[in-house]
């Protein structure tokens, strides 16, 4: 892994934030997805040591959530690249996903069975991508697979979807904005802080509040999810799925397993476990519907935080927890 020096200026920008806005920040400013578009995109409260934090997820199987693995551990409190490690995650019943548009008391969510992380790091440049392997499916939710055929290109476009602030208000409620462009990938980025496993994306699709938000290609396929950026909006870097594509085929996997159905084609190429990938691509799968499950799940109560920030945020509403 390279660039694992201290970034200095990433750190001061991420200390100096008086709003909760740091190195960690991530949201969508964009369009309220009224038309349930983007149903596979979920709202995600955690239970950590530190407090109760939300951040976004997306659907890439039925029972499975990528997302950023800072929202499901305990982090430094400076953000320095190569001095920044992420505690082990927590367990997957600390994790509530809902794909309500906007999270209120009542909205029903479905509890984490366990969370999968890569094995070859943990520092949160370059290792900070997640998946939860959810106890059942959610009602109503659509899946988008990974893109692991190919990487992104500076240039190309895609569409950033969470429940983070359009910069000022508006957390918990799930927004999308398209037509952003891909920056620059890995170590062709200007800045020193990119790593190997990352892309920078184009400023003012991510916000802060939404860590763990996808970039989704014309095609419905996930391209990563968003790391952390420079306050309180620009420099958006992503995790990059066809980087972890090993990894990602291995969940993928897991997650098969677990919910009893056979895994999609692309989790079926025989790779190493775990490790981002060096070589290799895989078949695609077309985005579809998760299905209807019954849960008796509920949204987590007393949302606190945020994941990723220096200070806790207020999420709002407080929601009822009922018993899996």
């Amino acid at each position: 892994m390279r660039r694992t020096s201290t970034v200095l200026a990433l750190c001061l920008l991420a200390s100096c934030s008086t709003e909760g806005v740091g190195a960690r920040t991530a949201a969508v400013n964009g369009m309220v997805d009224t038309d349930e578009a983007w149903a596979g995109v979920l709202g995600m409260q955690i239970t950590k040591p530190e407090g109760v934090a939300s951040c976004t997820g997306v659907l890439i199987a039925p029972n499975l959530v990528l997302t950023a693995r800072h929202c499901v551990s305990s982090t430094a409190r400076d953000l320095i690249c190569g001095s920044a490690p992420l505690a082990p995650p927590v367990d997957g019943s600390m994790v509530l996903s809902t794909n309500d548009v906007t999270i209120v008391e009542t909205s029903v969510a479905v509890r984490g069975l366990r969370v999968e992380v890569p094995s070859e790091g943990d520092d949160e440049c370059g290792f900070d991508i997640a998946a939860v392997i959810l106890q059942s499916e959610v009602p109503g939710a659509r899946v988008y697979p990974p893109r692991l055929d190919r990487d992104v290109m500076p240039g190309e476009t895609f569409t950033a979807v969470g429940y983070g602030t359009t910069g000022s208000t508006g957390i918990g409620t799930r927004r999308f904005q398209p037509e952003v462009p891909v920056v620059c990938v890995g170590r062709d980025c200007a800045e020193e802080f990119v790593q190997d496993t990352e892309w920078q994306s184009g400023d003012d699709a991510f916000c802060r509040s939404d860590s763990g938000a996808p970039a989704i290609d014309a095609d419905g396929f996930v391209l990563g999810v968003v790391s952390k950026g420079i306050n309180p909006c620009s420099t958006p870097i992503v995790s990059s799925a066809y980087a972890w594509r090993d990894w990602i085929r291995s969940v993928g996997r897991m997650a098969a397993e677990e919910g009893g159905y056979a895994p999609a084609a692309w989790a079926l190429e025989p790779v190493p476990d775990a490790g981002p990938a060096d070589a290799g691509a895989s078949d695609a799968s077309e985005p579809g519907d998760a299905g209807l499950v019954d849960t008796d799940s509920g949204w987590a109560a007393g949302g606190t935080g945020h994941a990723g920030l220096w200070l806790l945020v207020a999420f709002g509403t407080v929601i009822r927890r009922r018993n899996a």
